[in-house]
């Protein structure tokens, strides 16, 4: 497993991974750091995030076994770090490769959403879209399904704040460069605007997030007019109290 592996490294294991997954008819998508990079970070992660449809094994939707056959079909490009298939990895050089995540998009506690593909035709609102990467050695680009900046900035303001471990100040401070990141996606998109409820909800964090901002000066995400453009009805300066 590369311990720092590089933006291009990162690219490349998306490039690699989509491949797989698309000629094994999975339906998955970009999360996480890489999809902040994605979308204009640039920050650096250490993982692919992957969000992943599970299959239906009786009267239970599993995700295990969905990663079991398609890493057991492709062991040239996708492999294990560690004894009895864990450490998941994709290869990127001989004999190491970028660590993979997965999180079930049917059974997750981190509202993630289901992945519903821009190609469906009178379906349910799309989760997903395509964007263009350019991965190395690959100059014209590919396209992968990377979810959508409004639900990653909505999942990443409901979890800003998290229990135990995971809450640290780097951790904070990488999900606030991400918001602002999915923040500045958004601006001039139509029909991206969330609903009064949801406002509603996210307002108070919104509020906690900003004031971490503005503690520790990451002024990118304290910028109204662009909460305001997305229907969050924010006051300048009311998170202060």
């Amino acid at each position: 497993m590369l311990a720092n592996p590089s933006n291009p490294d990162l690219l490349l294991a998306a490039c690699i991974f989509s491949q797989c997954a698309s000629w094994s008819n999975l339906r998955f998508a970009v999360i996480g750091g890489l999809s902040a990079i994605i979308y204009g970070s640039q920050r650096r992660t250490k993982s692919l995030d992957i969000l992943l449809a599970p299959r239906q094994c009786g009267d239970k939707l599993l995700l295990r076994p969905v990663i079991d056959e398609l890493f057991d079909r492709f062991p040239q490009l996708l492999n294990y770090s560690l004894p009895g298939k864990k450490g998941h990895i994709v290869l990127t050089q001989d004999h190491a490769g970028v660590a993979v995540n997965f999180i079930d998009c049917i059974n997750n506690i981190y509202d993630f959403p289901d992945i519903v593909s821009p190609y469906v035709r009178d379906g349910p609102e799309p989760t997903v879209c395509y964007q263009q990467i350019c991965p190395p050695h690959i100059p014209q680009g590919v396209a992968i399904p990377v979810v959508v900046p409004r639900l990653l900035l909505q999942q990443r303001i409901l979890h800003f704040d998290r229990p135990n471990r995971k809450n640290t100040l780097m951790r904070k401070r990488n999900d606030v460069n991400d918001i602002a990141v999915y923040l500045n996606a958004l601006q001039c998109t139509d029909n991206e605007s969330f609903t009064d409820e949801e406002a509603a909800t996210l307002l108070p964090k919104i509020r906690g997030v900003l004031r971490f901002a503005e503690t520790y000066f990451l002024k990118d995400a304290v910028e109204v007019g662009k909460w305001l453009y997305l229907n969050i009805p924010l006051v300048e300066g009311d998170w202060k109290s």
